[in-house]
């Protein structure tokens, strides 16, 4: 039954009364670092709330209790085993209790003593902030935080000093000088710079005692109640000349500043104050939101503290390390990019001492401190079956909800809370009121108890059953949103009743849009966040009904992208429209990169110098991945260009990033843009006028004015777009090449940037193919076929031994020789020598490309020559005569897909002594004339003459069969050790069967050779006669 109908029987409780806590009573909007007295210390940690989750394997993502007790063990490693890196980096979501957790485990190492209460917030005494802290912790296994803080205490006696850099630092300045002063301060010197400086100088010459006892005699007061005071400067030096009279009136007392302190200097200071005024001490400095602050500052800021941490880690010995940096952020440094300011403390902040408090931290928080319900209350009767099963259809993010997480999460569900995290998140990242106001947008805690507490939502009050919507959210934290969008909503809410379905979705858009291009903002979403209690049906046609208005009333537009988006409320204004539009980094980057083609197209191919080959150009953008080639067809005999678009100034003139990538690609040249800002700026105004283009461009019904702005705006875009490109070209001419391990201003190659990019490369050409020379031959297909042939008399010249040729074979007494010595078949031979067996794919990618840039057609005439030279074998194929040896060369597919392997000979191949064997089976046995002993030519007399043997052995059986004779055992024997050699066509498995069966050859083909020449005509006639007179005229007798 619905939640509505019910109420008409039976009227329910409100929502304030399910809760174990006093829901109204109030939660701190934020923990404030500079704050840190007895008192405000007691509420925060009796407030805090320790999550437990297993850590992973990596020991970086658990609960708040797990990732507090492996902070403290790995300082305590790194103690004893020396950290050369005393740092610690504590990151989290905004709101995830990333700076409780820095601030409360700083104030538990410092010993603070705070107020301790009853159940009934009656003070009953006092007890130090280890203690109020691990009795917050009710985690299952709270006695290991208990263990960890005592394991730590027994090599260490700590004291902290801790602050929020962006409320403590002056004038921007970087956080080693803030910290400097902090410390002194904490320490019982001056917090100004000038009297501190001069204080440490007093007790390095042993006066501090003196200048005390002057200065209470001549002011009566004690100077630790004045030394921060207005005048303390001004007093401070009247003493100081008592003390110095020749020290001059010691006027940088009041200018001085630490920022003129180099880092050295000032750990020197720290470490020489703590030795006096906290002996024994180890300090630990913990600042709240470094990330916020230097990413907000000039580079110097990172670079100043890499150099602090470096310096108090290189004063660390094992189980000595006086001085440890705890510091907050919310991003993780192994996340960061490396165009970001954050990238290079990553190398100063180990692993094992960062701290990740994510996301599921902040929902649990949520659900234990202001969501945990009381045991039996109205809602447990209302999460009904049926009713669960309308949340799973119609609200969000309850496809698998189980009872119990809704009772947990109630009023919310239990996918608000991320969701909320995303759009405060957004919020704080992209609305410029938000950024100028930091009350503007508060943790998700506090937006939670606002909601049921302040007007108009003050959820407390309704019924229970009905259920946070989307548009309660916006009440809350709306006015952040961006001021354009307020504008039309105000406009929009005086035209709409307050409880109208559009005043709602609009406001649930207004505060999705900000994410949609991550999460497209659809009617279905919308319809989900907007489900308003336990039983009720789904609001999915009431929320089309609202868009369908909203949009026809020109208040909101939809894309296919990010979907549902407010319509600023001046539509008819084109060029704010225009403006409003977004474009991303991405979208600029794919334009960047499709400019930068069309500028490369004209530019001609490179020329090798001396020879004067045109070498394929090759262009790349970022990577030299296929898919980011900007000009070329992916020739492997390229000269390639890799452009690099550089828009981090700091990334940019970094050389030892681009030097380490050009030695990493050492064969490619890497261009890095000059300054970036100006055309970036121009290709996003450029975006921004094409996407108003698409937009209205067929559109019917415009306005007469409409119709005027999108015909200037057509004609500015194609002339624009030439701009572009000279600018872009400007862009590359200022920036710098980067090859081989050295660096070339872009300008030092030519004024325009097609002359740059042909001189870049003609200029490196010969160290980028600097094993071409050789393989630079002209071969034509014909010349090719001529090597498949076994007749190596016509082979052309580029073949033979001399200057300009390939040096595949020689003359040897007239008679061409196969014999591969020259450059390329050697490099080929020692490649695949080396591999012992590899692809004939692979090894045109290593010929083809740098070095050598051979062409495939001379690869394939080395392969061949080393085959026919006995090198190399492909499987079972061991010379060119072997059937399909010549299909394996007459395509580069197929020979891509052949597996070569070098020849090593091996128990059972042929040696020179059976092919000389084999020889002389043809020369003496049979009589044949200077026989070649190579494997080509002994296998192709085995195809020649066995089978002719083979006959004459056919005509002397049928001979004998007519006589009533049978054949002679070694004429069958040889007979049938031919048809042994010539059952398999492979030429090296032919020859081993010609050398198994050698004597049987050598004593059978002599006997066959007389039987044949015995047999005349004459003699068979005779023969046939004397076999009719003893079978017919004997019988007869």
């Amino acid at each position: 039954m619905p939640h509505t109908a019910r109420n008409k029987e039976h009227k329910m409780g409100t929502i304030k009364e399910i809760f174990a806590r006093n829901i109204e009573e109030n939660i701190a909007p934020v923990i404030y670092f500079h704050t840190i007295d007895p008192e405000t210390a007691a509420r925060e940690v009796g407030e805090y709330v320790f999550t437990s989750r297993e850590l992973d394997s990596s020991r970086r993502i658990g609960g708040i209790h797990e990732q507090m007790v492996d902070l403290l063990n790995n300082i305590y490693e790194a103690f004893i085993k020396q950290a050369n890196l005393p740092a610690s980096w504590i990151s989290g979501f905004f709101g995830s209790g990333k700076s409780s957790f820095a601030k409360l485990l700083g104030l538990a190492l410092d010993g603070m003593t705070i107020p301790k209460f009853d159940r009934a917030g009656n003070r009953i005494g006092e007890w130090s902030m280890e203690e109020a802290l691990l009795a917050r912790n009710d985690t299952k296994h709270s006695d290991q935080l208990a263990a960890a803080f005592a394991r730590l205490r027994t090599v260490v006696d700590p004291m902290a000093v801790i602050f929020d850099i962006g409320t403590m630092a002056k004038n921007n300045e970087v956080i080693p000088y803030t910290t400097y002063r902090q410390v002194l301060a904490r320490l019982g010197y001056s917090s100004l710079d000038g009297v501190a400086h001069y204080e440490l100088a007093l007790e390095d010459e042993g006066k501090y005692a003196e200048f005390l006892e002057r200065y209470k005699e001549k002011y009566g007061i004690d100077w630790a109640d004045k030394k921060n005071g207005g005048l303390a400067a001004q007093h401070f030096r009247a003493v100081y000349r008592e003390i110095f009279p020749d020290h001059g009136d010691l006027l940088d007392v009041s200018t001085f500043k630490c920022s003129g302190l180099d880092v050295k200097t000032m750990v020197d200071n720290i470490l020489r104050a703590l030795d006096r005024r906290a002996p024994g001490k180890t300090l630990f400095i913990v600042v709240d939101e470094v990330s916020q602050y230097i990413t907000s500052q000039e580079d110097s800021s990172k670079v100043n503290l890499q150099s602090f941490i470096s310096e108090i880690g290189s004063r660390a010995k094992a189980g000595s390390c006086r001085i440890w940096f705890l510091a907050t952020g919310q991003e993780k440094l192994e996340d960061e990019s490396k165009s970001s300011a954050l990238f290079k403390l990553q190398d100063r902040f180990p692993p094992s001492l960062r701290v990740h408090l994510d996301r599921a931290n902040v929902g649990e928080v949520v659900e234990r401190r202001l969501l945990r319900k009381k045991a039996g209350s109205e809602l447990e009767a209302l999460i009904t079956g049926a009713n669960l099963d309308l949340l799973k259809l119609n609200a969000w993010g309850c496809e698998q909800l189980t009872r119990e997480a809704l009772i947990n999460d109630y009023p919310l569900l239990p996918e608000h809370i991320p969701l909320f995290m995303d759009i405060t998140q957004s919020l704080r990242n992209s609305s410029t009121r938000s950024q100028s106001d930091s009350g503007g947008v508060r943790s998700v805690l506090n937006n939670i108890w606002s909601l049921f507490n302040e007007e108009p939502v003050a959820l407390k009050n309704q019924s229970v059953g009905a259920l946070l919507t989307l548009d309660m959210l916006f009440d809350m934290i709306g006015s952040s949103v961006d001021s354009d969008v307020l504008l039309t909503l105000h406009r929009l809410f005086e035209k709409t009743p307050p409880d109208s379905m559009e005043r709602k979705v609009a406001k649930a858009i207004a505060l999705l849009e900000m994410n949609g291009d991550a999460r497209p903002v659809t009617d279905e979403v919308l319809a989900k966040l907007l489900y308003p209690a336990l039983g009720s049906r789904g609001v999915k046609s009431e929320v089309e009904a609202a868009l369908k208005t909203l949009k026809e009333d020109n208040w909101i537009q939809y894309s296919e992208k990010s979907g549902w988006s407010v319509q600023n409320n001046a539509a008819q204004e084109w060029n704010r429209q225009k403006n409003e539009i977004s474009v991303s980094a991405g979208e600029i980057d794919e334009f960047l990169r499709e400019l930068s083609a069309s500028i490369v197209e004209p530019v001609g191919q490179p020329v090798f110098p001396r020879l004067g080959v045109r070498f394929p150009l090759a262009c790349f953008w970022g990577t030299d991945n296929p898919e980011d080639r900007i000009a070329g067809r992916g020739e492997p005999t390229a000269v390639s260009v890799c452009f690099h678009w550089a828009s981090s100034q700091a990334k940019r003139e970094n050389s030892e990033i681009w030097l380490d990538a050009s030695r990493d690609k050492k064969t490619m040249i890497h261009w890095v843009s000059g300054d970036t800002s100006t055309l970036e700026s121009l290709v996003r105004d450029w975006k921004k006028s094409q996407k108003m283009i698409a937009r209205y461009r067929g559109q019917s019904g415009l306005t007469p004015v409409q119709s005027r702005l999108l015909v200037i705006e057509q004609g500015n875009a194609d002339a624009n777009r030439e701009a572009l490109k000279k600018e872009l070209r400007t862009v590359w001419t200022e920036g710098c090449l980067y090859f081989d391990g050295g660096r070339e201003e872009a300008r030092a190659a030519g004024t325009t940037f097609e002359t740059i990019v042909k001189t870049a490369c003609e200029s490196r050409i010969e160290r980028i193919y600097h094993s071409f020379e050789p393989g630079n031959v002209h071969l034509t297909g014909a010349d090719f076929d001529q090597l498949l042939k076994k007749d190596t008399g016509g082979l052309s010249r580029v073949f033979l031994d001399g200057p300009g040729s390939l040096a595949l074979a020689r003359s040897d007494g007239g008679k061409i020789v196969i014999k591969p010595e020259g450059a390329v078949p050697q490099a080929i031979y020692a490649y695949i020598k080396e591999k012992t067996f590899d692809t004939g794919e692979r090894i045109f990618a290593e010929f083809a490309g740098p070095p050598y840039g051979w062409s495939r057609l001379v690869i394939k005439s080395a392969v061949v020559a080393l085959l026919r030279d006995e090198k190399i074998k492909f499987d079972s194929i061991t010379a060119i005569t072997d059937p399909d040896a010549r299909k394996i060369f007459e395509s580069d597919r197929e020979f891509a897909r052949a597996e070569i392997e070098a020849r090593v000979v091996t128990e059972g191949d042929l040696t020179g002594r059976d092919r000389n064997a084999i020889q002389d089976l043809f020369e003496r046995v049979m009589r044949l004339p200077n026989v070649d002993n190579s494997v080509e030519t002994l296998a192709d007399l085995v195809f020649q003459k066995f089978p002719h043997i083979k006959d004459q052995i056919t005509v002397l059986e049928r001979t004998l069969t007519r006589l009533g004779l049978a054949l002679p055992q070694p004429i069958g024997e040889l007979n049938s050790a031919l048809t042994d050699c010539l059952s398999n066509r492979l030429a090296d498995t032919s020859l081993r069967r010609v050398k198994a069966k050698l004597p049987i050859l050598a004593a059978g083909y002599p006997q066959l050779v007389h039987a044949a020449e015995a047999l005349s005509e004459s003699t068979v006639r005779e023969l046939t006669a004397l076999k009719m007179c003893l079978d017919v005229e004997a019988a007869q007798l």
